[in-house]
């Protein structure tokens, strides 16, 4: 609040990079209608109609800004979250054996929204099917909510590894996994994000496994074939299963998937983007 009444006369950009408030409503962590939210609201209601300027993430973020606010007639730019593509090294094509440890990881958050219960239990599906596979967690906070959903449904803690680590070296260490995982539960503020682990795990040439419900990877998913969803409601069921073992089955020629981060998720051009919007 001291931040919003000190800008007030101040010319700013407002760089939209999730609409929290309405995520904190869905998540519990703020009661709809009390007078937190209430009070938020309105700050967040100002901000956006006094800012000179607006940063979004995605295209539906901007169509879901409109509908939520009124929004000045100033310059909008959007600007997802991207990598350095310059941290990362080249990613040899990946190829299915039977012998082979197929290598997973989860970057991040792994509490709601994050679904670390599901990850949990589709690699175990696997598992069960007899495809040898490891699973990893790169995570500061959640260790025991991850081992508590790993308890629940018995999954082998020989295959379950959690652990944290520098960011400055998280571009190295991605390299050395087959798929990248993000799975989030989806909301009508949660869909429109940008999900940072997107751009770092094609900019290490990683094949994306993701929860349906995500716009931005939902359409990637109809353009690319080393972009694959989940349906929840297919989970327990046969198809879910074939067509999940079908893609980590497949090969791919990874640089395509660094490819795609170069000229999507690079951090470069979303630099110059925010050159631009400044001047």
């Amino acid at each position: 609040l001291i931040f919003y009444l000190s800008r007030k006369k101040i010319k700013y950009l407002y760089d939209f990079r999730s609409f929290a408030v309405g995520e904190h409503v869905d998540t519990g962590n703020l009661k709809k209608n009390s007078f937190l939210h209430k009070l938020f609201v309105k700050i967040d209601n100002n901000l956006v109609k006094n800012s000179a300027g607006i940063v979004v993430l995605e295209e539906c973020a901007k169509k879901l800004l409109f509908k939520t606010y009124k929004v000045p007639n100033v310059p909008i730019e959007i600007i997802r979250t991207c990598a350095d593509q310059s941290a990362y090294k080249k990613k040899n094509n990946y190829s299915f054996s039977i012998n082979k440890t197929i290598n997973f990881v989860s970057l991040g958050g792994a509490r709601n929204p994050y679904r670390s219960d599901i990850i949990l239990y589709i690699i175990k599906c696997l598992l069960e099917n007899g495809i040898n596979c490891k699973l990893d967690f790169i995570n500061k906070n959640d260790k025991i909510i991850i081992l508590k959903n790993a308890k629940k449904i018995n999954f082998p803690i020989d295959k379950l590894n959690i652990y944290s680590m520098n960011h400055n070296n998280i571009s190295e260490h991605l390299i050395k996994f087959d798929f990248g995982l993000i799975f989030y539960h989806s909301t009508k503020w949660r869909r429109v994000c940008s999900p940072t682990k997107l751009g770092e795990f094609l900019s290490a040439g990683l094949p994306v496994i993701s929860l349906e419900g995500i716009d931005i990877i939902d359409d990637l998913n109809k353009k690319f074939k080393f972009i694959h969803c989940i349906k929840s409601k297919d989970l327990n069921s046969k198809n879910f299963l074939e067509d999940f073992k079908k893609f980590i089955q497949s090969s791919f020629e990874n640089n395509l998937c660094q490819k795609l981060a170069l000229s999507e998720f690079n951090i470069n051009n979303a630099n110059l983007k925010y050159k631009n919007i400044y001047q």
